[in-house]
């Protein structure tokens, strides 16, 4: 709109205000860029999506890659930039909060949660659990065990 105002005022000042009319225009333009950078494409909220359907069966960002179209170096360096972690650590911190929803529970036994929640064995869910949750199963369980 000050585009097409500018273009009908007087000659003399026309130059000037279509610059700053042009200077407003590249502002606004870089704004919309960085908004959608900030937005994760579509094929990797399909990436990631796909991580929190699958997390307890085997994960491998070529295959991952391989479904979304785009080399595995694409993948991981996007991803990074979009959640702040790379595909591994985002599936672990999944699998982590699955485990950590059934310890809470207090029924199954932490070997078969680790299974169930896609650890390779319990000591793999042990050690992960303690690394993001802070404290060992064992002992999240007896702080959050429901009645």
């Amino acid at each position: 709109m000050r585009l097409l105002r500018h273009h009908t005022q007087p000659v003399e000042r026309t130059a000037e205000r279509l610059e700053a009319a042009f200077l407003d225009l590249l502002l606004l333009i870089s704004r919309e860029d960085q908004a959608a950078e900030r937005r994760p494409p579509r094929w990797l909220v399909q990436v990631r999506d796909r991580l929190h359907a699958e997390h307890a069966g085997p994960c491998r960002v070529g295959e991952l890659a391989d479904a979304a179209g785009v080399h595995p170096v694409y993948l991981a360096r996007a991803f990074r930039r979009h959640y702040g972690r790379s595909v591994t650590d985002y599936l672990r911190q999944i699998r982590v909060r699955t485990a950590a929803a059934q310890l809470g529970g207090g029924v199954l036994s932490v070997a078969r949660i680790a299974a169930e929640a896609g650890f390779t064995d319990q000591s793999h869910l042990c050690r992960s659990f303690k690394r993001l949750a802070g404290a060992p199963p064992a002992t999240y369980r007896a702080l959050t065990r429901r009645p």
